[in-house]
């Protein structure tokens, strides 16, 4: 692996992200409360539980509360502060995805090229720019997945990278709740019917991996549940979870025929490889060749 090619995607791709970062005024409705509950992290000394206004406040679990407010104690409470961990997370997915390219075609060029697309892809420089949770969720998800892939590829060392795709996950539980396990798992467990291997699905029963999950993961749940109690469950786990998941909270764009324009425009200018892609999975699909 040419750690040179990694180091300059990295430091290239985090400028990009990073210029103009803090020109424009942080926008409504998530950026102003995300950076708001990070700079009273800051101010008051208190990174547990989160707050806005001085109240309690369960939106989100806290990993992308707890990068703002580094990146605000590094750079003073900003604009730039409050998105810079977007941009570094997008740098470090870009340079994942190259890792991983290289792993699975063993061709520097191919793997330039996956990461090129990636980092150039419209609605991916949108979202490393933006104080959200989205891309640190996106980061610690294909990092579980490529663990995933690993175990696959490696049988022998299959359970080491099934112990590490459960802790990985745990960090995506810490930004975005347990759709940070229960995603992967979605898609991996039917992935393993349709190949029928049933070892491998029996192997995602590790108990190490339980236990480094909940090393990542459930320290803050637990301190939450045991401070706060029915206030912490009702709000987070009933309302921005299972409520939030069975009813949606912004109708207007709870169609697929939201979602299905705002994904083409978002692969641009890259539209003509997603669309061969796309059909070589439905061709591959339908021929169960997995």
């Amino acid at each position: 692996m040419n750690y040179k090619i990694i180091a300059a995607f990295f430091v290239l791709t985090l400028a990009f992200y990073s210029i103009g970062l803090g020109g424009v005024a942080l926008l409504d409705p998530d950026e102003p409360v995300y950076a708001q509950t990070a700079r009273e992290m800051v101010e008051t000394g208190s990174w547990l539980t989160p707050r806005l206004n001085g109240l309690l406040w369960f939106d989100k679990p806290p990993m992308y509360f707890w990068l703002s407010a580094v990146s605000f104690k590094a750079f003073s409470v900003s604009e730039f502060a409050a998105r810079f961990p977007s941009a570094l997370m997008a740098s470090l997915l870009v340079v994942l995805v190259y890792a991983w390219a290289l792993r699975a075609f063993g061709d520097e060029k191919t793997a330039a090229y996956s990461a090129l697309t990636l980092a150039s892809a419209l609605l991916f420089v949108f979202i490393s720019r933006a104080a959200v949770t989205d891309m640190t969720l996106c980061f610690f998800m294909n990092l579980s997945f490529f663990m995933f892939y690993l175990a696959l590829s490696e049988p022998d060392k299959k359970y080491k990278y099934i112990n590490l795709f459960y802790f990985f996950s745990g960090f995506s539980v810490l930004t975005k709740g347990p759709v940070g396990l229960v995603l992967p798992l979605l898609i991996i467990v039917p992935f393993l019917v349709l190949r029928r291997d049933w070892i491998f699905l029996r192997a995602l029963y590790t108990p190490a991996g339980f236990l480094l999950f909940g090393l990542s993961a459930l320290p803050w749940y637990a301190a939450m549940l045991v401070l706060h109690g029915s206030q912490f469950f009702n709000t987070f786990i009933g309302y921005h979870n299972l409520i939030r998941f069975l009813e949606p909270e912004h109708v207007r764009t709870s169609s697929v025929f939201f979602y299905a324009p705002v994904l083409l425009l978002g692969f641009f200018p890259h539209l003509a490889p997603a669309g061969a892609l796309i059909k070589d999975f439905i061709v591959r699909a339908s021929g169960r060749d997995f």
